[in-house]
């Protein structure tokens, strides 16, 4: 019956997280276009977008970018093409996968309980707490976006799950293959850059792996598997990312000892912040990618229960999941509490595991001390959760595409379109560079467009004499006239103009 119903969950987690997922969100971000030309570009060519062959490193608009997932968007686009699809199926699925892995792990640590009457108390919990994260709005949104943190949450859940493994049976594989999960993990996305080290030095404190002369190859193996990434954060390339997102960059220390009294204070203002009940179940982080407007990262009516779930665990003296659950509640938002702003919902998304096995141990708790008026309390919980699910997806279907469209780039394939359709008659094609991501749409969507990016002020150099110009620039309040080719237009009941093509003569 079990099996059953965990299918009916993932089940229910695939539908939330695959119907239109090309549409909705309403655009690839320009991550998402970055990543995809990349990956188009290894796929057909064997090169990055700047000629190196098969880079472990990818130059991106800003930073560099971890190499797993435009490898894996590769490998989609080899079955689905260069589309949208593409671009989000390896994070689509490994949100799918994260379900019955969570599930796993959390029947797996019930199992591990000493404890005979704490362990009969949670035996629903691993399918609840699956459920939980199949409907969880947290999960769901990132699954749905070309997110590498999707990728890497589920390899490094992997890992930890056999590590899990390896503490009950002892089995080589699969303490190997959870070393590795970690490694993966790491190169997937930079929150594991310091979650997955974490992870792996506990492995190697807990296991005393330096009192035995046989571990010394294995552990040679997993320092050059990691030497690449280690040398790679300490280069200026690698470090490009966290010095754009530092927390300590925004403060103008003037002296060693002002830094060793603030530096600390604001990493630990950031990490509780990241534990906070208006980012959890009021606002989220306000990024418009990141959530539905005025939605937390969980549902409001889970509150009770998840500080229920909290006040059982610190109850329990010895237990393996009150152990594994507040570990990896505390260490989740570690890297996320070292960059701006905070809190983050993308770099803190494995912050989602522990907080469902909260949320479901919470419901339990409560359900069997409740004796009385159990089945009214069951009955009004499910009416209010269904009712804010409900209301949740109204939101992402019905006004998430419009009121947080421009998020996610909207507009910007509208214009590559009309200009594609365009471009065979113009002689020179210019792009004002106050639509600054055009670049990596033009690349995704239509690299033989050839164009150059001015400024606002720009005007037609003489020497150009009478040949045709095909000007795009943002919308600035011209709806009409003769020399007017095309308006983009956003989608949406207003039917807004986003940007303009212009024929300059």
């Amino acid at each position: 019956m079990r099996i059953v119903l965990l299918m009916v969950v993932v089940i229910v987690g695939l539908l939330l997280r695959f119907i239109d997922v090309s549409n909705d969100p309403p655009g690839l971000y320009v991550d998402e276009v970055s990543i995809g030309y990349n990956a188009y570009q290894i796929l057909t060519t064997g090169k990055d977008e700047y000629g190196i062959a098969h880079p472990l490193w990818f130059r991106s608009y800003g930073d560099y970018k971890l190499p797993v997932y435009i490898y894996m968007v590769a490998g989609s686009m080899a079955i689905f093409g260069k589309t949208e699809f593409a671009v989000r199926f390896p994070s689509l699925i490994a949100g799918i996968l994260t379900i019955p892995l969570f599930y796993l792990f959390l029947e797996k640590l019930v199992c591990l309980e000493k404890d005979t009457v704490l362990r009969k108390r949670l035996t629903y919990v691993p399918l609840l707490a699956s459920f939980l994260l199949a409907i969880s709005s947290w999960h769901i949104q990132f699954s749905r976006g070309g997110f590498e943190i999707t990728v890497g949450t589920l390899f490094y859940l992997l890992g930890v799950y056999l590590f899990i493994m390896w503490l009950e049976k002892k089995k080589t594989w699969s303490i190997l293959v959870s070393v590795l999960s970690f490694i993966l993990a790491m190169y997937t996305y930079h929150t594991f850059r310091i979650l997955s080290p974490l992870a792996l030095l506990f492995i190697a404190y807990r296991e005393k792996v330096y009192k035995h002369p046989k571990t010394l190859p294995a552990i040679l193996a997993v320092v050059v598997l990691c030497l690449p990434i280690i040398l790679f954060t300490l280069s200026p390339h690698g470090s490009e990312r966290f010095s754009a997102t530092s927390a300590f960059a925004q403060l103008k220390m003037t002296n060693i000892w002002q830094q060793l009294i603030n530096y600390p204070l604001l990493f630990l203002s950031n990490y509780l912040s990241f534990f906070s009940f208006d980012f959890l179940f009021s606002f989220g982080d306000g990024i418009g990618r990141h959530q539905i407007p005025l939605f937390g990262e969980l549902y409001r009516w889970q509150l009770p229960f998840f500080l229920a779930g909290i006040y059982f665990l610190l109850r329990q003296k010895k237990s393996i999941i009150k152990n594994t659950t507040l570990l990896l509640f505390l260490t989740a938002p570690l890297a996320g509490a070292l960059a701006v702003p905070s809190p983050h919902a993308l770099r803190s998304l494995p912050l989602v595991i522990p907080c469902m096995v909260l949320i479901a141990i919470g419901v339990v708790f409560i359900i069997q001390k409740i004796h009385r008026f159990k089945i009214v309390l069951l009955s009004l919980l499910i009416i209010i959760a269904t009712y804010e699910f409900l209301f949740y997806l109204h939101f992402y279907y019905v006004h998430y595409p419009q009121v947080n469209q421009l998020d996610w780039g909207a507009g910007y394939k509208g214009i590559v379109q009309a200009t594609s359709q365009q471009k065979s008659k113009y002689t020179y094609i210019v792009v004002d560079d106050v639509l600054n991501y055009a670049p990596e749409y033009f690349h995704f969507y239509d690299p033989s467009i050839r164009y150059m990016m001015v400024s606002e002020s720009w005007q037609k150099p003489k020497k150009w004499g009478d040949a045709p110009v095909l000007y795009i620039r943002p919308f600035y309040g011209q709806r009409t006239g003769k020399d007017l080719v095309a308006n983009i237009y956003l989608k949406g009941i207003n039917h807004d103009i986003y940007a303009q093509l212009w024929e300059i003569k």
